[in-house]
């Protein structure tokens, strides 16, 4: 500002001082005008200034410029004056700017004496923490805070960078198989440590695996990314996957216990499976669902149909979602008879979905779908209160004396309170709770033993009674008949439906039928068609069965109906006409 100032006021002197001797000049060289007489005109030079007076206008034009000169010497040397004096001012408000513009790697340094270098010290320590956090914020975007190794924003990062070098490479998803029982069973923390533990194995594993380069990368809960690059890529994703399942397949030990942890692989190929990042990593996770699918540690390369399978899915999951909102899932019962007195002793509540486009839909088509997306947890909630609900309705008629039976799947242990959820609804529609049945497959007891067993004892001590279903199908059957406290076994359809042609099936059956009678535990044989599979579960001393030789699942207005044959003692060849009748009511005939 003041170096401006001092310019101008020079310039305007040298102006000045330029006027006024081209003013001088004039008025010395001027011609003389004509002046006029008594005598007459004549020619006279005009009088030139007094040198007195030329003297003293020199003067003053010579202090006045040497004022300005003065003015402008003063104003030039205070500005330099004021620009030293105030640097330091500037240089740390240059260094603030840049602070609040996020450079923070940059350090203040100046000398003196007073308060100012202490601002500095406060600067220099504020730049010090603002790229510490920064920092650490990169490490938080791009670094796993758990395992250290890279997440899913590093992985994707590096995946556009293969994809830009339009180089071939494989990508790799891996979700860990058995990890929900180790937090569902230790606790969140011994889960922490063991991914940590998964996570040192890989990385030594992959330097084995792997001749070429490689990127891991932690996803999120229990899911890692493997990048292969490099021109054989796509030749050894596949004996990477299978090393790295090989490694997994090793137990680990965890707070004195062990566990198989195993993992299921989906694998996609650049450029075949996809050119972009977001299509590669959404068709490697499909195959990755599909080998988890397919059974426990399994790998699977992307196919096209993944790709129909993963859109059926999502609209089978947005179409269930509205169902549930909209009450389109219904409760068909299926009648329980006694072999020997031919008569209706309980019923089993199977879940239909009144598709508004589809018709009835059975749980085949969704009840997967369900389990995988979490809709399992407010579909059983859903079947819990409906069965409830019906039973008291009942009350007061015939059927009203009879239990009713529904499945329960390993998906529903896992997203909800079962023992607590019955309770409530049992209170609430103030129903006996012997008149409940709940039925559970092997498998489901096999996906989480300890907690599966703590909620079937709850349910035991609440007066509900405990079935295994398709009983004989697994491979730890009398073992959970010995470790867990059960009121009934259902022999399973498989061996019903080949009792008649095959005697090792007639003779499995009759096995289950004394194994079930020395244990003081009730028999069902599901799926009996024919009377052929009548008779012989009749010989074998079976006390109950179901299945379309004596009715399919009804709906509860139809049971209603038919109760008076259904209950009452009838002629064996008397089951012709209630099918038949049966059948009317739902349209088959």
């Amino acid at each position: 500002m003041v170096t401006s100032l001092a310019a101008v006021v020079l310039s305007l002197s040298l102006l000045l001082t330029m006027l006024s001797y081209s003013a001088l000049h004039r008025l010395e060289h001027s011609q003389a005008l004509p002046i006029t007489t008594d005598s007459g005109p004549q020619s006279a030079a005009v009088q030139k200034p007094a040198p007195a007076t030329r003297s003293k206008l020199w003067w003053w034009l010579l202090l006045f410029w040497v004022y300005c000169l003065c003015f402008g010497a003063v104003a030039f040397f205070s500005s330099n004056l004021i620009k030293n004096q105030f640097a330091p001012l500037a240089s740390v408000q240059r260094f603030s700017r840049k602070l609040a513009e996020g450079d923070t790697d940059q350090r203040l340094q100046l000398n003196g004496e007073g308060q100012l270098p202490a601002l500095v010290q406060d600067l220099n320590q504020l730049a010090e923490q603002l790229d510490g956090q920064r920092r650490q914020l990169l490490q938080l975007s791009f670094r796993d805070s758990l395992t250290g190794l890279a997440n899913r924003n590093q992985f994707f990062l590096w995946l556009k960078q293969a994809a830009a070098a339009a180089q071939p490479f494989a990508l790799l998803m891996m979700d860990l198989d058995q990890f929900k029982r180790v937090n569902d069973s230790l606790g969140y923390e011994s889960g922490d440590q063991l991914l940590l533990a998964v996570a040192d194995r890989l990385q030594g594993a992959m330097a084995s695996l792997c001749q070429g380069e490689f990127r891991l990368a932690r996803f999120s809960g229990d899911e890692y990314g493997i990048l292969l690059l490099g021109d054989r890529a796509g030749e050894i994703a596949e004996s990477v996957a299978q090393g790295v399942q090989m490694v997994m397949a090793e137990s680990f030990s965890q707070d004195g216990h062990e566990f198989q942890v195993g993992g299921s692989i989906g694998i996609s190929l650049y450029p075949q499976d996809g050119d972009t990042p977001p299509q590669l990593l959404k068709n490697a996770e499909m195959a990755m669902y599909q080998a988890k699918a397919d059974g426990p540690c399994g790998y699977r390369f992307f196919a096209e149909f993944m790709g129909l399978s993963a859109i059926k899915r999502m609209t089978v999951e947005m179409e269930l979602g509205r169902a549930i909102e909209n009450s389109e899932l219904r409760l068909y019962y299926q009648p329980k008879f006694d072999v020997g007195e031919r008569v209706m002793v309980g019923s089993e509540a199977l879940l239909r979905w009144q598709h508004p486009k589809r018709g009835l839909i059975g749980p085949d088509y969704f009840l997967e779908v369900a389990e995988q997306t979490g809709l399992i947890g407010p579909i059983g909630q859903w079947v819990c209160a409906e069965v409830c609900r019906q039973l008291a309705a009942w009350e007061g008629t015939p059927l009203g004396r009879l239990p009713v039976a529904f499945n329960l799947s390993a998906a529903e242990f896992n997203r909800r309170d079962v023992a607590a959820d019955l309770q409530r609804e049992l209170q609430r529609h103030q129903v006996e709770p012997s008149l409940v049945q709940v039925e559970i497959t092997e498998t489901t007891i096999a996906s989480n033993e300890a907690r599966v067993g703590a909620e079937l004892e709850q349910l035991r001590q609440l007066g509900v009674k405990v079935w295994i279903d398709d009983f004989g199908t697994g491979y730890s059957s009398l073992g959970y008949l010995r470790r867990f406290a059960v009121d009934g076994v259902k022999i399973d359809r498989s061996f019903v439906s080949e009792v008649a042609h095959n005697p090792a099936d007639a003779n499995l059956c009759g096995a289950i039928v004394a194994m079930a009678s020395q244990l003081q535990l009730a028999v069902v044989a599901e799926g009996v068609e024919t009377r052929a599979q009548y008779n012989l579960l009749e010989q074998s001393g079976c006390a109950q069965a179901q299945g379309f030789f004596y009715a399919r699942p009804i709906s509860p207005e139809v049971l209603g109906k038919q109760a008076g044959h259904l209950l009452q003692l009838e002629p064996l060849h008397s089951m012709n006409r209630l099918r038949e009748d049966i059948n009317k009511e739902l349209g088959y005939l």
